[in-house]
């Protein structure tokens, strides 16, 4: 089967980047032809598998003119992007289309796409084709169940800037993906609520799926350093770390051989630096910046515990289902909305992240007791197994491949 991939981010290394990367590999690994559309803001990639075009619209030392030149074409139509997508299309004659993220051109992309008689699937990685809110919650933390529209505004979600500059274009695109997909893959429970409440049909609920870790023995815990806590993400106040280190202030008059890892890079790192340093913690909490994925393999072998205390709606959450892959305990927030997805999972490990207490008497039910860390690892290793291993994903997704094309 031939089939375009369409990605927004080209070059960039973020969960979504991580997931198509391997959903490509997985694909290719299955025999089927795989050609990729995206951005970038390099140079523009002209190959047989891959058009990659340039994004300017973050050029420096742009003046105001051609600043709101590149707006327009960016965030509504540009003529270029529809042209040279409809023309490699006609090259290239995929038998199924299937976007991921669509927030560079997306109103473009998607009138490129318009009237072709080719299966068109979107996978749904970010609440922004809801929500423009950075936890995609309303401003009194409610979950709101509207599309992007002037509520938006009138609710105190966005202001009048962000509103007028992002809102109303990503609106219009909501409204294009509407009349173009033909089918949504949502892979929570609460996202597949929130885009039938909003008006999308033709839904199909296909869970993520993470690579399982090389030279990896789940019956071997001797690499666990006790004490040991892992958190992994991007480095921003709704990812709520800093949840986990005024619990780790705590804990440490208990655990004095706890140290706290944190991987990762983002606009909040300053503010955790600041944290740490107010609580003396420098030499006990370890900053490591950015990680590849191979390098990660050993941070999570090295883990008594992975923390995932995001308080901001979320798809999957990667970091999950890596630390399920490597049979680590693993404690998650309840308030990112995808419990569902860990069903089996022992609920206790499932919880209100900002509920410090209740934090702290969590990580000591995992660091008093190895059977626990042991026995929630196997757990976990289990659900990944079931649920989130590349053939599992490979054989929804195929599926529903087959249907299109069938159909059409």
């Amino acid at each position: 089967m031939r089939i375009l991939i369409v990605h927004s981010y080209y070059g960039q290394f973020g969960g979504g980047e991580v997931y198509v990367r391997s959903f490509i590999d997985l694909l290719r690994s299955h025999g089927h032809e795989i050609f990729l559309f995206s951005f970038t803001e390099g140079r523009e990639i002209a190959r047989d598998t891959e058009l990659i075009l340039r994004d300017a619209f973050y050029d420096k030392n742009q003046n105001p003119g051609i600043y709101f030149v590149r707006y327009l074409l960016r965030f509504y139509i540009d003529p270029w992007v529809i042209t040279r997508l409809r023309r490699w299309i006609r090259v290239i004659r995929p038998d199924v289309i299937h976007i991921h993220a669509n927030d560079r051109y997306g109103i473009s992309v998607l009138l490129a796409l318009r009237n072709l008689d080719i299966p068109i699937v979107q996978s749904v990685h970010a609440y922004t084709l809801l929500c423009m809110s950075p936890t995609s919650k309303m401003a009194d933390d409610r979950i709101c169940l509207q599309s992007l529209g002037l509520r938006c505004f009138a609710k105190g979600c966005l202001n009048l800037k962000i509103y007028l500059s992002v809102g109303v274009p990503y609106a219009v695109k909501g409204w294009l993906t509407k009349k173009s997909v033909d089918i949504i893959v949502a892979p929570n429970a609460m996202l597949e609520k929130r885009l039938q409440h909003c008006g999308y049909h033709n839904i199909s609920r296909i869970d993520h799926f993470v690579e399982d870790f090389k030279n990896r023995d789940i019956n071997s815990f001797n690499d666990i350093e006790p004490g040991n806590i892992l958190c992994i993400g991007r480095l921003t106040e709704e990812k709520g770390v800093q949840y986990v280190i005024l619990v780790f202030a705590k804990l440490i008059k208990d655990i004095p051989t706890a140290s706290l890892h944190i991987c990762g890079e983002g606009p909040f790192h300053d503010r955790l630096m600041n944290l740490v340093q107010e609580f003396h913690l420098e030499d006990r909490v370890h900053f490591h910046g950015f990680v590849t994925n191979d390098e990660l393999q050993g941070y999570y072998r090295r883990a008594n515990l992975v923390i995932f205390p995001s308080i901001c709606l979320e798809i999957c959450g990667l970091v999950n289902l890596e630390a399920l892959a490597s049979a680590r305990p693993l404690i998650i927030s309840n308030r990112c909305g995808i419990s569902d997805l860990f069903e089996g999972y022992n609920q206790n490990f499932i919880i209100d992240i900002t509920n410090t207490r209740l934090l702290q008497h969590r990580i000591m039910d995992i660091f008093q007791d190895p059977f626990i860390t042991r026995q929630l690892g196997l757990q976990g290793r289990k659900i990944y197994e079931n649920k989130f291993s590349p053939e599992v994903h490979y054989q929804g997704v195929i599926e529903l491949y087959s249907q299109l094309v069938k159909k059409h």
